[in-house]
């Protein structure tokens, strides 16, 4: 008996601790605070979000799918080691090939975030955009096509250049003028286990750096769903943690603050305006199509 009080006595004391009215309403006074600055920082990510979008930006996305299953293939780390995700092995000789000699299929997405226009490598010839891919192993990239969902927009890819170690070669993108919302979509065929070799290099003067955008496997309406409420669910979160901790439910104030924060995170993750159009997708019946083969 003696042992188990001796056991429990941290437990009890941290108990204690938190039981103590004068801790309880310190703590209760840590956590309206808390609530308060949560909510201000809030406002203040999606302010700061709305500015950014006012200017014209870059963004790219790289995407890949198994070539034969049409599954999507997202790499994540995993004890050291790139595992594959949905119900995809990582090595190739569990994977089948399609009827091209193919396993993989990655899409290259570039287009325009923001809400002035890019003008682009054709129109001025300082700006510099460019797809990167391996050499060697034995792994051939094949560019089969490109699109855009604007069917005005001129566009090509030139010819492969080589860094000086030959362990790349460059394919520069050209195009005119890309208009917000506008963007251009790229297939390339291969043989490696992913898409994760693939770059995007790129060289704006004059435009705000370009982002890392997303292009999410499930539906873009969902997602554009799902943030909407995520976004909506910031206030109630706030006010509901700030009464909980005004009428003296520390716990359950605790866990609608760290609702809150969740969901303020959440926001602060998804803050770029970085999710590829809807349209620019390969079953576009109005967009422009280029064959590369």
């Amino acid at each position: 008996m003696n042992d188990l009080q001796a056991a429990l006595a941290p437990f009890q004391a941290v108990w204690s601790f938190f039981t103590n009215p004068a801790n309880k309403q310190l703590f209760l006074d840590v956590g309206k605070a808390a609530v308060v600055i949560g909510g201000l920082f809030g406002a203040y990510l999606r302010i700061r979000a709305e500015r950014m979008k006012s200017a014209p930006q870059l963004a790219t996305d790289i995407t890949s799918w198994d070539a034969s299953s049409k599954f999507p293939i997202m790499p994540i780390r995993e004890f050291d080691a790139l595992a594959s995700f949905p119900f995809i092995p990582s090595k190739l000789s569990k994977r089948v090939a399609a009827e091209d000699g193919c396993y993989t299929v990655t899409n290259i997405r570039v287009w325009n975030a923001g809400k002035g226009s890019i003008t682009g490598p054709l129109l001025n010839h300082a700006i510099r955009i460019s797809i990167s891919v391996p050499t060697g192993s034995g792994i051939h990239y094949d560019f089969t096509s490109m699109l855009s969902n604007d069917p005005d927009i001129e566009m090509h890819l030139s010819r492969s250049t080589y860094n000086v170690d030959t362990q790349r070669r460059n394919i520069s993108l050209a195009f005119d003028l890309m208009r917000p919302g506008k963007g251009i979509l790229i297939s390339v065929r291969h043989g490696a286990a992913h898409g994760d070799d693939i770059a995007i290099k790129t060289s704006l003067p004059g435009y705000p750096d370009a982002v890392a955008g997303t292009y999410v496997v499930f539906r873009h309406k969902v997602h554009v769903w799902m943030t909407r409420i995520n976004n909506l669910s910031i206030l109630p979160f706030a006010v509901a943690s700030y009464l909980l901790f005004i009428w003296g439910y520390l716990v359950v104030g605790a866990i609608a603050t760290c609702m809150t924060f969740t969901a303020i995170w959440t926001a602060y993750a998804a803050r770029f305006p970085n999710l590829a159009p809807s349209d620019l997708v390969w079953d576009n019946a109005s967009a422009r199509l280029i064959r590369l083969k």
